[in-house]
């Protein structure tokens, strides 16, 4: 150790200033900047920030029920025979709308009132209405009404397999609706 010091003991770093050939390569400093757009741009700088909200409007979409669109369903598939899925939701508003009608439309299927066709996998899915061909509970085509009373005088189907009228209407809470 004895031997570094002594051989390099009396070594220091360069610190040179700037080399005279570059210092005048740089331009000179122009101050376009009124002292009172600086306090202004200042000000402006320094001010604090709002915080940052984050809002949830989104979160609170309207509830769809699904036995009133499978009552639309109903009335489209009596009027046409057979729809494609995709006629079916044409005119849904929302994503919402659209799980609705196809739930709508598998509830109709689980009881026994459409037929469901689709050619490939991932292809267009067509409905039929295999149901009563004057429309539920007689009404000649007319889509079944809420809170109305099946052929034999009970309170639920109205007419339309596997859809239950009692309680779902919007804010109901017995799995028949959703987006609430």
């Amino acid at each position: 150790m004895e031997q570094r010091i002594l051989a390099h003991g009396r070594c220091h770093p360069r610190r040179p200033g700037a080399d005279p050939r570059f210092g005048s390569l740089l331009p000179e400093l122009v101050l376009a900047v009124t002292p009172e757009q600086f306090a202004a741009i200042a000000a402006g700088a320094l001010t604090p920030r709002p915080a940052p909200q984050v809002t949830v409007e989104h979160l609170h979409t309207p509830a769809v029920s699904v036995a009133e669109q499978a009552r639309l369903v109903t009335g489209v598939l009596l009027r046409r025979k057979a729809a494609s899925f995709r006629a079916l939701v044409a005119d849904a508003d929302s994503t919402l709308v659209v799980v609705a009608r196809f739930l709508a439309v598998l509830e109709l299927f689980r009881a026994g009132s459409v037929a469901l066709d689709q050619a490939e996998a991932l292809g267009e899915l067509t409905v039929r209405w295999t149901g009563p061909q004057e429309g539920p509970a007689g009404r000649g085509g007319q889509p079944p009404q809420p809170g109305a009373q099946d052929a034999a005088g009970e309170p639920g189907t109205d007419g339309a397999p596997g859809l239950a009228a009692a309680g779902s209407g919007p804010g109901s809470r017995n799995g028949q609706e959703y987006g609430s």
